[in-house]
């Protein structure tokens, strides 16, 4: 009698609780599921978000230079990491994976994206820009230049026009400011 109330009363007392029974499962299986739920939850996360009109990666770099002063003696920062700072004048208009870079002295300096990696909006010219990135050197070939020219509009800056080589810089990091005015 005893066991049949004790059974009665748990049976009572299970169909008031708000829990459900789960089936046993061996510990490898709750552990693949727990491994799924983690992916899951990983895979629905939000990437952390960057400041508006920020691309790439964030900057590693505090202080930023004048693309001028760069461009003054470039060779001494070739395979080095920089942060400068000038003049958008021209955008890549098929993909944004490039950008032209002014300074004060009307020179100008083609800034790529790593690994095309990211690209930047197509309607930034006349906004400044910081970029962090690695400096090259490298030679030029008329490709190259009707390349450029292609995915530049009418007056669009081509730095490589008519040289021999040029530096650029591979961006890694690009802050957009806000237009003036």
């Amino acid at each position: 009698m005893k066991v049949i109330s004790l059974s009665l009363l748990l049976t009572l007392a299970a169909c008031g609780s708000t829990e459900t029974a789960v089936p046993e499962v061996d510990a490898a299986q709750a552990e693949k599921s727990k491994d799924q739920k983690h992916a899951e939850e990983n895979a629905t996360a939000k990437a952390p978000e960057l400041p508006q009109d920020q691309y790439g990666a964030k900057f590693t770099l505090a202080n930023s230079e004048l693309v001028t002063v760069l461009l003054a003696d470039p060779k001494p920062h070739v395979g080095k990491t920089v942060r400068v700072s000038g003049e958008v004048t021209t955008v890549c208009q098929k993909a944004g994976c490039w950008l032209v870079l002014r300074g004060d002295e009307g020179d100008t300096l083609r800034v790529t994206m790593k690994e095309h990696g990211f690209a930047v909006a197509k309607d930034i010219a006349g906004r400044t820009a910081h970029v962090e990135g690695d400096v090259i050197e490298h030679a030029v070939d008329p490709e190259t230049v009707a390349h450029f020219k292609s995915e530049t509009e009418a007056n669009g800056d081509v730095p490589e026009e008519g040289k021999t080589h040029v530096y650029e810089i591979v961006a890694s990091a690009v802050q957009v400011l806000p237009a003036q005015g």
